[in-house]
Parts: structure tokens; C-alpha cells; sequence
């Protein structure tokens, strides 16, 4: 058995958050896995961490993921950190994993 990458998967009352491990300045924009200590999906950003281009770059990303409108994919914690919380809403848990599947493989 894998790791479980839904252990980074929380529901709370106004939405599901995503705890994610995020890497800018990459080569490439996406989901990069999971990393099993720290229980986090890892994404990387070609955006720099400045003036909030890799925070903004990680919203657009998520959003075309998931196919929701940018305003439903909302940075609770970590903006300035590689460490982030990430509320997801208007998706329910068993359609977030879908999708995310589709990046990340089975759980």
C-alpha cells in the first residue's frame, strides 16, 4: 500500500483544506506528490515567492485543477511560508479526490 495523500485532506465547515508543500521557482508548474512525513501534497510553481506571484500562480493552478472559479481556492495559512493551508470550496471530498487523483495517482 502507498502513501495515503488523502491524509492531507481535511473537511471543515466551510470547505475542505489541502495541506500542500509548495516549491516556486521550478522548472515545471504542478503537482509534484506526496510527501509521507510531513503528510503534504507537494506542488511546484514556476512563479518566484515575491510580491505574491507564487501565492497567486498557486491559486490559478488549483483552480484549473479542480475547476472551480479562483475565489473558491483561498490560502487560510502559510503565505508567506513553503508550508501552506489551502481551503477548497464548492467541491465535496469525494470530488476533490477525483480530481486530484487524476495529478497525484491512486491513494
Amino acid at each position: 500500500m502507498g502513501p495515503m495523500w488523502t491524509d492531507a485532506l481535511r473537511q471543515g465547515k466551510d470547505g475542505i483544506f489541502m495541506d500542500l508543500d509548495v516549491n516556486p521557482g521550478s522548472k515545471r508548474l504542478g503537482i509534484r506528490g506526496y510527501e509521507l512525513w510531513r503528510k503534504r501534497i507537494t506542488v511546484d510553481l514556476r512563479a518566484k515567492p515575491q510580491e505574491g506571484e507564487a501565492n497567486a500562480e498557486l491559486v490559478r493552478y488549483l483552480a484549473k485543477l479542480l475547476g472551480l472559479p479562483s475565489g473558491q481556492i483561498i490560502i487560510s495559512s502559510g503565505h508567506t511560508s513553503g508550508h501552506k493551508r489551502v481551503l477548497v470550496k464548492g467541491l465535496d471530498m469525494a470530488a476533490l479526490k477525483d480530481k486530484l487523483r487524476n495529478a497525484i495517482g491512486p491513494e
